[in-house]
């Protein structure tokens, strides 16, 4: 997240005016004193940056990969927690899903 302040010519300050956050608590965050920060300013920087929550959290190098909500993807709740434990290969559920009778697969 730093690397996108400075990419962005964006301050710390600005940054946290901008998703309603107090400065030093942001600080504290992007310095990693503190993994404490709520769901709605992830989101909220993920917004203003253009990211996915999974690339300022890490969990990926992809910037551009897109979060979906499980009811745009059609996916029952079982199927969302096998993905979720690791159980179902996310690789094939992804093709499956991109693909173009998804409907009928």
């Amino acid at each position: 997240m730093i690397d996108l302040c400075k990419d962005r010519n964006i301050s710390q300050a600005q940054l946290a005016g901008t998703i309603g956050i107090a400065r030093s608590a942001l600080s504290r965050f992007l310095s990693r004193k503190t993994d404490s920060m709520s769901y709605e300013h992830v989101i909220a920087i993920a917004n203003y940056y253009n990211v996915s929550t999974d690339f300022l959290l890490g969990e990926t190098d992809e910037p551009g990969r897109i979060n979906y909500d499980i009811g745009e993807l059609g996916l029952m709740v079982k199927t969302a927690e096998c993905l979720y434990i690791r159980k179902i290969n996310q690789a094939i559920l992804c093709r499956l899903l991109a693909h173009e009778r998804r409907a009928y697969l």
